[in-house]
């Protein structure tokens, strides 16, 4: 598999994706389509964001305290922290939407179209 880089606080980070990561991530958060579903549609959580994070960077070999981490994504800004974990579910493949409900919407007037 090839190697996803990802840059927080100024540090590019290397990972290798593979079944421990993935099931790390499974166990923790959920399944990784359904996950992946959440943070495609901004209905995602702030800690799910920082976890997911956590546990990429630990399985490239850093150890930064979660706390620490969260407080450097909240300085950089929480919208380039998305898009990393956006791209991680890009390098992954992972559905783009969620087939019952292609729009993305989540109420009725969003999805109309005039």
């Amino acid at each position: 598999m090839a190697l996803l880089r990802i840059r927080i606080g100024g540090v590019q980070y290397t990972v290798k994706p593979d079944m421990p990561l993935l099931l790390q991530i499974e166990q923790e958060l959920g399944g990784l389509p359904q996950l992946a579903r959440l943070f495609r549609s901004h209905h995602w959580h702030v800690a799910d964001l920082v976890s997911l994070l956590h546990m990429i960077l630990q399985h490239s070999g850093k150890t930064l305290d979660y706390m620490m981490l969260g407080n450097l994504l909240l300085q950089s800004g929480l919208g380039d922290a998305h898009r990393m974990a956006l791209a991680f579910f890009d390098f992954l493949n992972l559905p783009v939407q969620d087939p019952e409900n292609p729009s993305g919407c989540t109420n009725a007037s969003e999805s109309r179209k005039d």
